[in-house]
């Protein structure tokens, strides 16, 4: 069984593809599924004995992390490069990897 850090770092990674998965549906539907992933990403992070201030700050930032990826994709849907925003992309999923979250234990 994978730990609740383990569990959280495959969340964080899989922010492209979930992006990716929300941007294929129509706009009506997008903020009906990013409310959706809030709300598991949520239970989530409860499930891993988090208390709930922390456990609702990580999933803020996460939800940001994962809006920005879904307007990045949104706003190139039509235009197909790489370039600088890609690195934006990769620059937001690195600072939720490395910020101290409710899986950072405390003491010894």
């Amino acid at each position: 069984m994978a730990s609740s850090e383990e569990i959280l770092q495959m969340a964080i990674i899989g922010i492209p593809r979930l992006a990716e998965r929300i941007i294929e549906l129509p706009d009506e539907q997008r903020e009906r599924a990013l409310k959706a992933v809030e709300q598991s990403y949520l239970q989530t992070v409860l499930d891993t004995d988090s208390a709930e201030d922390e456990a609702r700050q990580w999933v803020g930032r996460m939800m940001d992390t994962l809006r920005a990826e879904v307007a990045d994709r949104a706003r190139d849907e039509t235009e197909i490069t790489v370039g600088h925003e890609h690195f934006a992309s990769l620059e937001r999923l690195m600072k939720l990897l490395v910020r101290p979250g409710p899986a950072t234990s405390q003491g010894g």
